[in-house]
């Protein structure tokens, strides 16, 4: 259970910058695709990064009141329902708006992971699974554009969006 626990942890922490970077690769397809200027394509990472600073405002406070679990499992499931809802979008600005939801749900995720390590693990236990969660937190964007660029291989842009839908059923 420990070692799962800590695989669990580990892909919340990495579902943030997955969100942003896994879609950097896509951004030339997205402007040609939806028929927009490169800047307004690029407000869609602002976009996320907005969400993802907004959520993590709003996420810990009520994981503090709610319990872990709930916040948890809406902030993941709109992580899961916005990165689908970007398959579909018909324009830049649509997709703007929901890579903004989308970095809203991925904040759930780092905010209430690192409230669990809190909540479990204390003195050098917990000082080791943050360092360990701070490193896949360094990796995590490193790795992610490659990733997106190989998905890109296979798939369209929209592609991206099925593969951080599955990360975030996972």
């Amino acid at each position: 259970t420990g070692l799962l626990l800590v695989l669990v942890l580990g892909g919340l922490t990495a579902t943030p910058p997955l969100a942003m970077d896994m879609y950097l690769p896509s951004l030339p397809a997205v402007t040609r695709s939806l028929h927009a200027p490169a800047a307004t394509v690029q407000l869609t990472l602002t976009g996320t990064l907005a969400g993802l600073a907004l959520g993590q405002l709003l996420v810990g406070p009520l994981s503090d009141t709610f319990g872990r679990r709930r916040p948890l499992l809406v902030g993941v499931g709109v992580h899961v329902l916005a990165s689908l809802l970007c398959l579909v979008a018909p324009n830049v600005g649509v997709l703007g708006g929901l890579r903004v939801l989308q970095g809203f749900g991925a904040a759930a995720a780092a905010v209430v992971t690192m409230a669990i390590v809190r909540d479990l693990f204390v003195g050098r236990a917990a000082a080791t699974l943050f360092s360990r969660l701070m490193l896949v937190l360094g990796v995590a964007p490193v790795l992610a554009p490659t990733i997106g660029g190989e998905v890109l291989r296979f798939t369209s842009w929209r592609g991206v969006f099925v593969v951080l839908a599955a990360l975030g059923l996972m």
